[in-house]
C-alpha cells in the first residue's frame, strides 16, 4: 500500500491477543463510530485511514474491510 501522508490522517487501533483478532460486526460499528467522531470533532477536511496494529494479525472475514491497513507488532520493529 502507498501511504499519502499529506492530507491525511491515520487513526491506529491496537488489540493484543494471542490468536488473529476477529472483527465482529459490534466491534466494526464501534470503530466505524470512533472514525466518524474523529471527523466531526476534528473538523478536518483531511483523509481519514484506519489501521490496526496487532500481535498475531486479523481474521479476515466481511467486518475486518473497514480496515485500511492492518499491522502486526512484529513489523514495527522490522
Amino acid at each position: 500500500m502507498k501511504w499519502k501522508i499529506k492530507n491525511s490522517i491515520t487513526l491506529c487501533e491496537m488489540k493484543w491477543t494471542n490468536k488473529p483478532y476477529s472483527i465482529t460486526a459490534a466491534y466494526e460499528k464501534n470503530l466505524n463510530n470512533k472514525v466518524e467522531t474523529f471527523i466531526e470533532e476534528n473538523e478536518t477536511g483531511k483523509s481519514v485511514f484506519l489501521i490496526m496494529i496487532t500481535t498475531q494479525g486479523i481474521l479476515p472475514n466481511s467486518h475486518s474491510q473497514i480496515l485500511d491497513n492492518n499491522l502486526i507488532l512484529n513489523d514495527l520493529f522490522v
